[in-house]
């Protein structure tokens, strides 16, 4: 599955759905994605600076859970370039060999970059 780099999110559409739960649109605005490719992870530029997705949480008072059951949340993951750039740290330190470790960092500097 790929990881989302994503600039910012904001609730776009919220509305109570007759199973209890509660329906949000969630628009996303991406940096970029990361994939798994044929030589490792890879960086690539997305196609459209927009995505829109719809999630259902269930809420309680001031607590709103989204249903992680299997095949229910269809989200990739969509977090922040700081995120990103964490993960990948953590990445580089477990690489066996150099080479990896550099790919890893060499990954992370064009996240970096980023605006």
């Amino acid at each position: 599955m790929p990881v989302i780099v994503t600039k910012t999110r904001r609730i776009v559409s919220e509305k109570v759905l007759s199973n209890g739960l509660c329906s949000m649109g969630i628009e996303f605005s991406i940096l970029g994605i990361v994939s798994e490719g044929e030589s490792g992870l890879e960086f690539k530029l997305p196609k459209t600076l927009l995505e829109k997705k719809q999630v259902e949480v269930k809420c309680a008072g001031e607590t709103c859970r989204i249903n992680l059951e299997f095949g229910h949340f269809r989200v990739p993951p969509h977090p922040g370039k700081k995120a990103v750039e964490d993960w990948l740290d953590g990445l580089e330190k477990i690489q066996r060999s150099v080479e990896e470790a550099n790919r890893i960092r060499t990954l992370k500097s064009q996240i970096s970059s980023l605006n």
